[in-house]
C-alpha cells in the first residue's frame, strides 16, 4: 500500500500498563501513523518502562511525556498533579490537530486545550460493551468529536447511551503484518498457551485448576506475558504440583517475537472474566492458531462461521471439554491454519484495518460528520 505523507501532528493520551493488547495497539498505531507522516506525542500519566512502545518509542518516532511518577501506578494522584502543572509548559495549546484518547475521563479536557480550533478529539472504548443504564464519562463525552470501539457489537450500546454521538467499530492494531502461512505439522506434544497480562480476571489461576485434567497426557501449558501476578502464578504453579507441564515465560515487545510464540503453539486457551475483542486472538487467527476463549464481550463474533475455533460459557467445565474437542481435532489434521487465517484476513485484515484508522486520524474531514459535541 502507499505511504501518503499527512503532516498531522497527533496527540495521543493513554496509560501505559506494561505488555498488554492496548499497548501493542498503540504501538502499531504509533508506527503506522508516523509512517504516513504525523508528528505523535503520547502523554502518559500511568507508563511502566516494559511496555512496547515505551521501549522503542526512538525507533517509531515518537515523543513520549510523562511524569517522574509514571512509573509506579499506585502514585497516579502524584503523577496527575505533575501533569497539571508541568504539561503545559510543554503542550502549548492550539499545537496539534487531532486528540486521541483511550482514557475516558476528566483528564482529556484538560488536554483538549493542545488542540488547534478546528482540531478533532477522537475517544476509544476498550473492553466490554456498555450494559444497562451505562454511559460514557459526561465530563469527556460532550467534546468528543467521534468515538471508536473494537465492534459492531460495543457500537451499538454506546449509540444508545450517547447524545447523538458519532460512533464507528475498528478493531485494535495487532501484531498481523506479513504473517507467513501456518505450515501444517503433526502433533505430538500438544502446546497449549496463554498468551496476555497475567491478572486474574484474564482467567489465569481458571486454567490452572482446569489443568490437571490435562496434566497427565501429552500436553504442555505455557503462560506468555507479563503482569502483577507473575510470582502469583509460578507459586501456584509450584503449589500444586504442575512444574512438569506447565511454565511461565516472559513477554513480547514486536511482531518477530509474537511469531516466534504462535509457530510452537498449537492451541491458545483465553478464560478471560472481562473483554472487548481481545487482540491475542486476532494474532492468534493471523498466525493459524486455533482458540479456545470465554464468551465473554464481542469475543463470540469471532466464532460466528469460524469452525477452528470454540467460544464457549466462562464455566471451567464447558472450557475444558472445549479444550478436549480441540485437542481431538487437531490431533485429527481437523483444524486448518489456513482457512483460520483465510477467515482472519477476510475481516480483520492489515490492510483493511491499517486503512480506517489511518482515515478515521489522519483525514478526519472526510470520515467524521461534525455532531454539536465541540465547545
Amino acid at each position: 500500500m502507499e505511504t501518503r505523507v499527512h503532516g498531522k501532528r497527533i496527540l495521543i493520551n493513554a496509560p501505559l500498563y506494561g505488555a498488554g493488547g492496548v499497548e501493542t495497539h498503540l504501538l502499531n498505531l504509533c508506527r503506522l501513523l508516523a509512517e504516513r507522516g504525523a508528528e505523535i506525542t503520547l502523554a502518559a500519566r500511568i507508563a511502566n518502562p516494559e511496555t512496547p512502545v515505551v521501549k522503542l518509542r526512538r525507533e517509531i518516532p515518537v515523543r513520549l511525556l510523562t511524569t517522574p511518577f509514571a512509573s509506579n501506578r499506585r502514585l497516579l494522584r502524584y503523577s496527575t498533579a505533575w501533569a497539571l502543572a508541568m504539561w503545559p509548559l510543554e503542550l502549548r495549546p492550539g499545537t496539534f490537530d487531532l486528540l486521541y484518547t483511550v482514557e475516558l475521563s476528566r483528564f482529556p479536557r484538560f488536554l483538549r486545550r493542545c488542540l488547534r480550533r478546528d482540531g478533532y478529539m477522537i475517544g476509544n472504548r476498550i473492553g466490554e460493551p456498555l450494559v444497562g443504564s451505562q454511559r460514557l464519562d459526561p465530563s469527556c463525552e460532550p467534546i468528543l468529536d467521534g468515538f471508536v470501539v473494537e465492534s459492531e457489537l460495543q457500537a451499538a450500546p454506546v449509540r444508545r447511551a450517547s447524545n447523538g454521538l458519532h460512533v464507528t467499530a475498528i478493531p485494535l492494531m495487532a501484531f498481523v503484518d506479513d504473517v507467513p502461512p501456518r505450515q501444517a505439522r503433526g502433533v505430538d506434544c500438544l502446546r497449549v498457551a496463554f498468551l496476555g497480562r497475567f491478572d486474574r480476571a484474564k482467567g489465569i489461576y481458571r486454567l490452572l485448576d482446569m489443568w490437571p485434567k490435562f496434566a497427565g497426557r501429552s500436553m504442555r501449558l505455557d503462560f506468555y506475558g507479563h503482569g502483577a501476578e507473575r510470582d502469583g502464578l509460578k507459586e501456584e504453579i509450584h503449589r500444586r504440583g504442575l512444574e512438569a507441564s506447565v511454565r511461565v515465560n516472559g513477554g513480547w515487545s514486536t511482531g518477530q517475537e509474537l511469531a516466534a510464540i504462535m509457530a510452537a503453539t498449537d492451541l491458545v486457551v483465553l478464560p478471560s472474566e472481562t473483554e472487548g475483542l481481545p487482540l491475542v486472538l486476532l494474532e492468534a487467527m493471523a498466525h493459524g492458531v486455533p482458540f479456545v476463549a470465554s464468551n465473554v464481550g464481542a469475543v463470540a463474533s469471532l466464532a460466528e462461521g469460524n469452525p477452528d475455533v470454540r467460544v464457549v460459557p466462562l464455566d471451567n467445565s464447558a472450557l475444558a471439554q472445549a479444550i478436549t474437542e480441540m485437542e481431538s481435532a487437531i490431533r485429527a489434521g481437523m483444524v486448518d491454519g489456513r482457512r483460520l487465517q483465510d477467515y482472519h484476513h477476510t475481516r480483520y485484515g492489515y490492510e483493511r484495518v491499517a486503512d480506517l484508522w489511518s482515515r478515521a486520524l489522519l483525514e478526519p474531514d472526510q470520515f467524521w460528520s461534525r455532531n454539536g459535541h465541540k465547545e
